[in-house]
């Protein structure tokens, strides 16, 4: 008896695994054709663009010499995978649903902008934190 529980455990077991294991499978192809509708080549040119222009001219080179050192293709990997891991696949598919709509490719081309108006803030955030906890920690 108990062999046949523990072989129906297994069985039950596995078939949650396959099964989980289609399920991701599913959600990484649609975490493909999210990021072939939003490269991440692109969104990194961008979002770099328009940061390098909210700096002074003698930051812009040393900015721009460290984003080179990217590896686009492992971040798009990491993107994938974590897409994958973290949304449904209805979330997937609406998401690439609107980023391929005219409002949505709209919303993307102000993306850039966006970051570099917020990234100064974030910065000037962070600055302040680290100061605090180092205060904090003496």
């Amino acid at each position: 008896m108990y062999k046949v529980i523990l072989a129906l455990g297994f069985a039950l077991f596995a078939n949650v695994s396959l099964a989980a294991d289609a399920s991701f499978e599913k959600r990484l192809e649609a975490s493909k054709r999210y990021l072939s509708v939003m490269p991440v080549s692109s969104m990194w040119a961008d979002v770099t663009d328009k940061m390098m222009a909210t700096m002074a001219a003698g930051q812009r080179e040393a900015f721009a010499s460290i984003m080179e050192q990217i590896d686009l293709s492992r971040l798009e990997n990491i993107m994938l995978n974590a897409m994958a891991r973290h949304f449904t696949l209805e979330e997937i598919n609406a998401l690439t649903e609107f980023y391929s709509s005219p409002i949505g490719r709209s919303a993307m081309e102000k993306f850039g902008s966006y970051m570099a108006d917020i990234n100064p803030a974030i910065q000037a955030e962070l600055q302040t934190a680290l100061l605090k906890a180092m205060q904090q920690a003496q």
